[in-house]
């Protein structure tokens, strides 16, 4: 198995296969957006909300760079 296949192998297998945690597709499916921006008062912490944008940016830059093609940083 390639670089290439492994990261999609393990990309899926995160997102849709349920193993010792649950798939990230059946814990997001029934969240709303008040749960999803929900952060405790008294902690400096990042929401759902926040911490999924995190890893769908860095995704997308690391899908690009794969292509071949150049990712940018903002």
């Amino acid at each position: 198995m390639n670089v290439i296949n492994l990261l999609l192998y393990e990309l899926e297998h995160t997102y849709s296969q349920d193993d010792w945690y649950s798939p990230l597709k059946l814990v997001l499916n029934d969240l709303t957006v008040e749960q999803a921006v929900w952060k405790p008062q008294s902690k400096t912490i990042n929401s759902i909300w926040e911490i999924t944008a995190h890893l769908l940016y860095y995704k997308e830059r690391l899908l690009l760079r794969l292509q071949g093609k150049n990712a940018e940083y903002a």
